[in-house]
């Protein structure tokens, strides 16, 4: 908390878009001490998991409705019913006892479920269009994420083997390849404030 308080360089291994970010937002947030607009953060992070999870979960729902797994005769009623689906699985993902505590709290483990919930909505929008937009962006969100916590790999490698799977006639060729290498490593570059907080 103190390195975003000040833009010092945390515990290895630095975090160094939560710091930046955190520091933003004690910026802006006119209100309170350090440490409850730096929950401020967390909580901000934690409404943007919600919405990005509610999302995927909508979009999935939605998907099937559209492909007949399950059939309905109006497409009001359809929606209502996919996002009573999303709402629910949303709102068992944001009341946990333990992800409710990420966020409330100054920690990392917020931004990180915002990222998993970012990958999850792009891995459903890839699947659901096939538009490679949605593979790079998983690409940059996946090296932006590592800049906050390395634990998402062990989200993000399935995922990114499952959309390699399925995409791999369009994304497994030199050229996409070599872009979707470049964007993950793009998403990396935070990772160069430590060198200049260090200083």
């Amino acid at each position: 908390m103190g390195a975003a308080c000040e833009l010092g360089v945390a515990h290895p291994p630095g975090y160094p878009l939560f710091t930046m970010l955190s520091w933003l937002g004690t910026q802006v947030i006119p209100v309170g001490t350090p440490g409850y607009r730096l929950n401020c953060v967390s909580v901000l992070f934690a409404v943007l998991a919600a919405y990005f999870h509610f999302s995927a979960v909508l979009r999935w729902h939605l998907g099937m409705v559209r492909a007949g797994v399950t059939p309905g005769a109006g497409g009001g009623e359809q929606w209502r019913g996919s996002a009573w689906v999303a709402l629910i699985a949303s709102g068992t993902l944001v009341f946990c006892p333990l992800l409710w505590q990420y966020s409330t709290h100054a920690e990392v483990f917020a931004m990180n479920n915002m990222f998993v919930a970012i990958l999850l909505y792009l891995g459903v929008r890839y699947v659901q269009e096939r538009q490679v937009v949605w593979a790079r962006l998983g690409a940059l969100f996946i090296g932006l994420g590592l800049t906050n916590q390395h634990t998402l790999l062990l989200y993000a490698l399935p995922l990114v083997a499952w959309m390699l799977h399925l995409g791999r006639a369009q994304l497994l060729n030199p050229r996409e390849f070599g872009i979707l290498a470049a964007l993950g490593l793009l998403g990396l570059t935070p990772y160069l404030y430590l060198f200049w907080a260090a200083t």
